[in-house]
């Protein structure tokens, strides 16, 4: 957020988009792990269909942010939202590589 407000002008555009982007990575992942793992101690088949309901459920609500973030947020800074977005999104798959 801090390097989307230095390089975007005004820097609370910059800011506030970067702010949108993280949470169109963050948002859909905290619902996946909800519905992913919402139960314990099931068959391997439910629990790949949870996963498979969870993953679809991520990628719909991420598609939705996106279009909600574009269409009421008018002024923001493509730059900066897909920037911090891309971030978020690396930090998430290279926490899941590095266990």
């Amino acid at each position: 957020m801090l390097l989307g407000s230095i390089l975007v002008s005004p820097p609370l555009i910059g800011l506030l988009s970067a702010l949108a982007g993280g949470m169109l990575a963050i948002l859909p992942g905290l619902l996946y792990a909800k519905l992913a793992y919402s139960r314990r101690r099931v068959a391997p088949q439910v629990l790949l269909k949870a996963h498979f309901r969870a993953e679809a459920a991520k990628l719909l609500l991420t598609i939705a942010l996106f279009v909600v973030v574009l269409l009421v947020f008018k002024s923001v800074s493509a730059p900066a939202l897909l920037g911090a977005f891309v971030l978020a999104q690396a930090a998430y798959w290279i926490s899941l590589l590095s266990k």
